[in-house]
């Protein structure tokens, strides 16, 4: 398996807002008249984007689409990666739900996996949510890893419904 990884570039990260700003405009011109009942940021890590950037982003898609308040508003998050100002930032853009990527409690297979972070990264980020005000989130998990075990994966499960 190989991932695609690479140091934060500003320059780079403003020519990435720039292009979904882009994409988003086009898509409001052919969505007049749609009002959208959720919003999702995700398909990588969007919160390697500058709180003010990622914010910009979700201010602007709230201003283009018809897109009522109480919408569920999704960000995509690797764990540890965001500080609890970062998602009292998020909260106040209208995030009410943070999806974190676990993938598995399992240390052997984060480690398989070339994950960064562990167990405790995902609690600390699930506590920080909590401190800011975020009451939904959710957390990604991996089925089926090889070495993944029944039981390797219960203790994911078991891990994940504490949180």
């Amino acid at each position: 398996m190989r991932w695609v990884s690479f140091s934060y570039d500003k320059e780079r990260a403003v020519l990435y807002r720039e292009a979904v700003l882009r994409e988003m405009t086009d898509a409001a011109g052919k969505s007049e008249g749609v009002c959208f009942g959720s919003v999702y940021f995700g398909g990588g890590t969007p919160t390697c984007l500058d709180r003010e950037d990622l914010v910009f982003l979700l201010d602007r898609a709230r201003n283009l689409f018809s897109v009522p308040p109480e919408a569920e508003t999704t960000v995509e998050a690797n764990p540890g990666t965001m500080s609890r100002p970062y998602l009292s930032a998020l909260q106040a853009a209208g995030v009410n739900r943070p999806s974190l990527g676990a993938q598995t409690f399992d240390e052997s297979l984060l480690r398989l996996l070339g994950r960064p972070v562990g167990p405790e990264a995902v609690r600390r980020t699930v506590d920080s949510a909590r401190e800011a005000g975020i009451k939904n989130l959710s957390l990604d998990l991996i089925f089926g890893l090889s070495g993944q075990t029944p039981g390797s994966y219960r203790h994911t499960l078991e891990r994940a419904l504490d949180l």
